[in-house]
């Protein structure tokens, strides 16, 4: 049988991307990188979204998508069921955490009618809050200060609150459940106790910490129980499943508490949307057509590690507890811990007298690590950087390491895991720690 001649382009072209791929794209299996929080995809979900990508299935219509549509109501139903947000709530995929936000901002400014919305968070929270307000119109953005932990100030939110309902507008505070920069849990029982005198939208932004909902009841979370546990209370919350959950990115969930916002962004077409089936997500959501693939890698990575405590809590645990061994062998190795972990993000520097001292050295191995076929030497991580520049927090800094605060801002390795660690990972942390100090050692 002869080969048709795009056959034979289509053989050349395959083989060229497999060699561009195979020798530049970034391993995150490799126990080396360190540097994002982008996990190892499961097979469950790798297979699900090959599965459904072969039949091109549109989350816009039922009518186009009526057993991929099926899955992601059975998804929505589980992730619902984790964060304990009841029967009544509903929800979508989306692409992650940015458009969880986005999609959640919008369907709020809903309920503004006429006014305009002020979209109120710290100065911590992800950076697609400027991008969503000015995206959206009549969406006005306050960032707030942190606490020493950076967190963000709920006297301060009270404060930001009035105001807002003094001015007429409608107050939307975003609470963030692992921040992206320190993996830091925002005070969400004292906000949720706070709406209960003054009235304002709560949205979470749980891209990174929603998945700690799995280990609620389990009394393995600490002190971080009581403002996972009011995730319950929110009135929308997103999650980025590429963060803990080992999905591929692009499958991002946005959840709604309230089953009566539906009637706010519910539209109807001419052209689309067969009634008497039950919804169609383009009917609700801010986007029209998506691939149903993405809800073929929920449901199949869910059948086999469910969101509970035994299924996907157990790899939750496990991540935190890589993240606590990466953190213990930094401190070990002289490494300064600069904030307790409570996702999967250590945050360290090297000892130094002074922080712009501090930053040299933070910025010049950074730079030599942060690509992953740039290093130096292959005993060093691929690592990223995170820039503080919180007052209370810089202060905090210098009062527990001893620092002398002589600038504006504090640079610090930032490490992330995002996965489950291999076994004998204590092993290759401590050597990942020694080599990291080793070499800002010799910057001296």
């Amino acid at each position: 049988m002869e080969t048709s001649p795009w056959e034979e382009e289509l053989e050349t072209a395959a083989a060229q991307l497999a060699k561009l791929l195979s020798e530049g794209a970034v391993d995150q299996a490799d126990p080396r990188n360190f540097a994002h929080q982008v996990p190892v995809p499961s097979k469950a979900a790798l297979l699900g979204l090959f599965m459904g990508a072969v039949y091109q299935q549109n989350q816009a219509a039922r009518e186009l998508s009526p057993v991929t549509s099926s899955l992601e109501d059975q998804v929505i139903e589980s992730y619902a069921r984790m964060l304990g947000l009841g029967q009544e709530a509903w929800g979508y995929l989306c692409s992650g955490g940015t458009s969880a936000s986005l999609h959640a901002v919008w369907t709020h400014t809903k309920r503004a009618g006429e006014s305009s919305v002020d979209l109120i968070c710290s100065r911590a929270t992800h950076v697609s809050v400027e991008r969503i307000a000015g995206a959206l119109k009549g969406v006005r953005l306050q960032r707030l200060d942190c606490d020493a932990h950076e967190r963000i100030d709920v006297g301060a939110v009270a404060q930001a609150v009035k105001g807002s309902l003094v001015a007429g507008r409608l107050p939307v505070v975003v609470a963030t459940c692992g921040t992206t920069g320190a993996g830091q849990i925002d005070p969400v029982a004292d906000l949720v106790e706070l709406r209960r005198t003054t009235p304002f939208v709560l949205h979470v932004d749980g891209a990174w910490g929603g998945f700690l909902a799995t280990l609620t009841t389990t009394g393995r979370l600490g002190r971080s129980t009581r403002d996972v546990a009011a995730l319950a209370h929110a009135d929308s919350i997103g999650i980025d499943p590429h963060k803990m959950a080992s999905m591929p990115v692009g499958c991002g969930v946005i959840l709604y508490r309230d089953p009566e916002l539906r009637a706010l962004v519910h539209r109807q077409s001419p052209y689309v949307f067969v009634e008497g089936r039950g919804h169609s997500y383009g009917q609700l959501s801010l986007t029209m057509s998506r691939n149903g693939m993405y809800a073929s890698a929920h449901w199949l990575q869910n059948q086999v590690c469910p969101l509970t405590a035994e299924g996907l809590g157990s790899d939750v645990e496990q991540i935190l507890e890589g993240a606590r061994t990466l953190a213990d062998e930094m401190e070990r190795a002289g490494m300064r811990l600069l904030f307790e972990p409570t996702v999967g993000i250590v945050v360290c520097v090297p000892a130094r007298a002074t922080m712009s001292e501090t930053n040299a050295v933070v910025l010049q191995v950074a730079a030599e690590c942060l690509w992953h076929d740039e290093r130096p030497t292959q005993s060093l991580p691929t690592i990223s950087t995170y820039r503080i520049t919180a007052p209370a927090v810089l202060e905090r800094i210098g009062r527990e390491t001893g620092v002398v605060r002589d600038t504006g801002e504090l640079h610090a390795f930032r490490m992330v895991v995002a996965s489950p660690p291999r076994p004998g990972f204590r092993p290759h942390a401590m050597a990942v720690a020694r080599g990291l100090t080793q070499r800002c050692t010799r910057l001296r």
